[in-house]
């Protein structure tokens, strides 16, 4: 899982990153990068209270936006355990595997105590869920076998997927991620029936926000646009992928603010907002 896939293929997320994001999908924050779904259930729950306290102080303080990447602090489960007797502060660059991202978090640490509530859930629940992860893993890589040609065309005609690794995540469902080291996506089928299409469309879509920059919504702007560009003229069966994923995204706000900026006229963005199905025609315009 994970360590014998080659840099840019495709493999099942480590039992770490697995882990962080089924604690992070039982948290109901708000923002674009909420993974909450209320069809999920979690392979390990946190301890009484704990969500609600963590939804609590991240509502009130967006800098816990920086859990959004917790997942990539370790390489597995080990590593983990193995550093979850000393607080973050008290970490070296040998306890981790994203030493910048350790430093970020230490950064941060007097500011946002639930970051080591959240540690303390996660080593406490790490057995555990070892356990229950192993029952979804037959299934996470016959999604690997799912996915692998859709990831295999689309890196064709995407040069930001192109030498990406991309991962499978569990409690991921319909959601990405994307980091320098890897892209991770949920893993189609299972709890939340997403077909294995739309999961590499979406993966092509993460790597499309590492390979632009600006502000959170410039980034998702130029990346659903270029993408849409792309995909304006591919087959039948990839652009019907394309329009799936881009229909079931929440775009309202997105659109206002490309108003305000410029970026499209009020009455394209009307169109985004009331035809789901209408989003790849006017976003691969230009």
């Amino acid at each position: 899982m994970g360590n014998d896939a080659e840099p840019s293929g495709l493999d099942v997320a480590d039992d770490y990153s697995q882990l962080v994001f089924d604690a992070l999908a039982q948290l109901t924050v708000a923002g674009p990068g909420s993974i909450f779904d209320r069809r999920y259930r979690p392979l390990a729950p946190l301890p009484d209270g704990d969500a609600a306290l963590l939804t609590r102080l991240w509502l009130v303080e967006p800098d816990y936006d920086v859990l959004h990447g917790l997942y990539d602090l370790h390489g597995d489960l080990e590593q983990c355990l193995a550093a979850a007797g000393r607080p973050l502060t008290a970490l070296d660059a040998d306890a981790v595997a994203d030493p910048a991202l350790l430093r970020s978090l230490q950064h941060r640490a007097d500011k946002l105590p639930g970051i080591e509530i959240l540690r303390a859930d996660l080593a406490l629940s790490a057995p555990g869920f070892a356990l229950a992860l192993r029952q979804h893993l037959p299934a996470c890589r016959r999604a690997c076998d799912e996915i692998r040609p859709w990831l295999e065309r689309l890196r064709a005609l995407v040069p930001a997927l192109a030498g990406r690794r991309v991962e499978l995540v569990h409690a991921l469902g319909m959601h990405g991620r994307a980091s320098p080291r890897r892209i991770l996506v949920g893993a189609p089928g299972g709890w939340c029936g997403c077909t294995a299409a739309r999961q590499a469309v979406l993966a092509a879509h993460e790597a499309s926000t590492l390979a632009v920059q600006g502000d959170h919504c410039e980034v998702e702007w130029r990346a659903l646009s270029q993408l849409a560009r792309i995909l304006r003229h591919v087959d039948p069966d990839l652009r019907g992928a394309h329009a799936d994923w881009l229909a079931s995204l929440e775009l309202t706000a997105l659109a206002r603010i490309a108003v305000e900026r410029g970026w499209i006229s009020a009455s394209r963005a009307e169109v985004l907002i009331e035809q789901p199905l209408a989003r790849g025609e006017v976003l691969g315009a230009g």
